[in-house]
């Protein structure tokens, strides 16, 4: 039977959880040494992807990337989490910023497959439509 990344996430989840530092490490190392001895190390980086997620989902923390415009300051990004939180109901939000000249202002937000644009170029966009079905 072949286990899939997301297995040996939950596995190593649960291996982890609630142990001290050392107790882990413990643990990834045999964890490693099974995964060698198996055949199964070359899904190691999906499984450190599952185990993110996995984490995440059990301490309720979202990742997002916020795109903008322009370098946002901390009190910018602080109310952007605060919004993420709230949205997705998340009681911490890990969020990556990147700049993109070409969204013109504005922001977007993308939190795994659901993207949030409140870029000016989104506006434009959406402008530029409604006015070419006018005329």
């Amino acid at each position: 039977m072949k286990v899939s990344a997301k297995q040996y996430a939950n596995t190593l989840y649960s291996l982890t959880e609630s142990k001290g530092e050392r107790e882990i490490d413990q643990v990834i190392v045999k964890f490693v040494s099974y995964l060698k001895k198996t055949g199964n190390l070359k899904k190691s980086h999906d499984i450190v992807e599952q185990f993110n997620a996995v984490y995440n989902e059990q301490h309720n923390i979202i990742e997002a990337t916020v795109t903008s415009a322009r370098t946002l300051d901390i009190n910018e990004q602080n109310k952007i989490k605060l919004f993420i939180g709230n949205h997705y109901g998340a009681s911490d939000v890990i969020a990556q910023y990147v700049i993109d000249r070409k969204i013109k202002g504005g922001i977007i937000i993308k939190v795994g497959d659901e993207v949030l644009d409140g870029s000016i170029q989104q506006r434009i966009n959406i402008l530029n439509r409604n006015l070419k079905v006018k005329t």
